[in-house]
């Protein structure tokens, strides 16, 4: 069966395309977790700082005096486009949470060409501003529906797995989407902070896990 274009059942598909040909055919379950490409956060705090170098990036409530928005690229390059999907997700290492539950949503950014050692609340590169600070114009800066995956609530440190939607995944690995840039905006009250591409500790950087049969 279909759902959005991804076959609910990659197991049922392998077996029946190959039992149709003929052939006996076990299918093998991948995956494989790929370091993203390039990540940044935006401050309402300080809209002219940049913190693509950190060790960490923040995430804070959207229209909060403090608002931090992270900005996150990610490498879909070693996703097979023949393969169907079983599940994609996005996997981050929360090392501190001011307050409980703050909840997560993965929008599409449109600024595909934002610059990670440029981006500020202001400007997403060098001489160019976003259409609405922050990253917040629907249509320009990012895609507000769908979003990526469904709201994930966050209400504990450690390392957190965040589902996207496979459909929108997806998107991503066809090329349908021309970039695989996103932003995670943030509901709740509190402050939490992750590990970024930049951390001392190279397994509590974030990835992207990806699942599939061949």
């Amino acid at each position: 069966m279909l759902n959005k274009g991804i076959w609910t059942s990659a197991t049922k598909r392998y077996s029946h395309s190959t039992q149709e040909a003929g052939i006996t055919h076990v299918p093998v379950l991948v995956t494989i977790d790929t370091p993203l490409l390039k990540d940044t956060y935006l401050d309402f705090g300080a809209t002219t700082t940049n913190y693509g170098t950190n060790t960490t990036f923040l995430i804070t409530q959207v229209g909060d005096s403090f608002d931090k928005r992270p900005l996150l690229k990610l490498d879909v390059s070693t996703v097979p486009t023949s393969v169907l999907l079983e599940s994609a997700s996005l996997v981050l290492n929360c090392s501190a949470l001011s307050a409980s539950p703050i909840f997560l949503d993965l929008y599409l950014i449109l600024r595909s060409s934002w610059v990670e050692t440029e981006a500020t609340w202001n400007i997403y590169k060098t001489a160019n501003n976003w259409t609405t600070t922050g990253a917040d114009s629907d249509g320009n800066d990012y895609q507000a529906s769908p979003k990526l995956a469904s709201t994930y609530t966050l209400s504990a440190t450690g390392q957190q797995i965040i589902p996207f939607t496979l459909s929108e995944f997806n998107k991503f690995v066809s090329g349908t989407y021309p970039s695989t840039d996103m932003i995670i905006r943030s509901g709740g009250v509190g402050t939490a902070t992750f590990s970024s591409l930049n951390h001392g500790t190279s397994n509590l950087r974030p990835f992207t896990r990806v699942t599939y049969y061949v």
